[in-house]
């Protein structure tokens, strides 16, 4: 995959992401100037929804407003950059957009729609999320010398596992959660499963680092912990402070790994 189909892929996804933003926009903003059974939506999330569920709405924005700035800076950033690391990494910070979904769930459920379509989009965060931690392994990969230019086959088995993963995931669909999620069976297997990739893609440029004899994998690293911290603080801890601090870290670890990436590519 050439460079110049490399920007138009993710500038396509880019795009994308921008609709999932605006959409979420708009979606979230009709809560508050739309009327249901002749009560104010106002008291309606009042008396349905706790603090919690209203935090969640704000963690989203922040998450959403992060994934479309910090992937079309990283895309005109490393437009003219063969980075596989930078490339896969990119990926990661568009499968957060995806977590604009979980909005969906929730005007389902203020408007009666059948629960079926809250499950297909439940499944299509898991799929984001599965996506996402697999583009960071992938590119903890590239980070240790693996040389496989068919960018696209090894995307498309991304796309494909991840899919199929999240598509075989049980939903409880009488069960609506604070995360705006209906509950999916076997939820603390994920949970592992997400960690444990995520800290096998740390490990990769760790090893990277040793294998090239270069600290600037080292930085990669650190970059990467904390946009990984930063994530999991923002998508699995209810601490309303972890939020904050979360969004601080995803951003820090995207500047650092950025920066790094950049050094790095720039005297190769």
């Amino acid at each position: 995959m050439t460079v110049s189909v490399r920007n138009n892929v993710l500038l396509a996804s880019l795009l994308f992401c921008v609709a999932l933003l605006v959409a979420f926009a708009i979606g979230v903003g009709g809560l508050y100037l739309a009327k249901a059974a002749g009560q104010s939506l106002s008291t309606l999330l009042e008396n349905q929804l706790h603090r919690r569920t209203m935090l969640t709405l704000y963690r989203l924005a922040g998450l959403l407003v992060y994934s479309v700035g910090a992937g079309l800076a990283l895309q005109r950033f490393f437009r003219k950059t063969a980075s596989s690391e930078m490339f896969f990494f990119v990926f990661f910070v568009i499968s957060l957009s995806f977590e604009a979904f979980r909005a969906g769930p929730l005007l389902l459920e203020l408007s009666s729609q059948p629960s079926y379509y809250g499950t297909v989009l439940t499944r299509m965060v898991e799929f984001s999320r599965f996506f996402g931690v697999f583009c960071l392994f992938i590119s903890g990969l590239y980070a240790t010398g693996i040389d496989y230019p068919k960018f696209e086959t090894v995307l498309g088995i991304a796309l494909f596992v991840a899919f199929a993963l999240a598509f075989s995931i049980p939903v409880d669909s009488s069960t609506f959660l604070p995360s705006l999620m209906y509950r999916i069976g076997g939820g603390n297997q994920i949970l592992f499963v997400f960690l444990a990739l995520e800290l096998f893609s740390i490990l990769n440029f760790l090893l990277a680092a040793y294998l090239r004899r270069a600290k600037d994998y080292l930085i990669l690293a650190l970059g990467l912990t904390a946009a990984i911290v930063g994530e999991d603080l923002l998508l699995f801890v209810s601490w309303t402070p972890a939020a904050a601090i979360g969004l601080a870290l995803l951003v820090a670890g995207t500047i650092v790994f950025g920066n790094r990436t950049h050094a790095i590519y720039l005297w190769s």
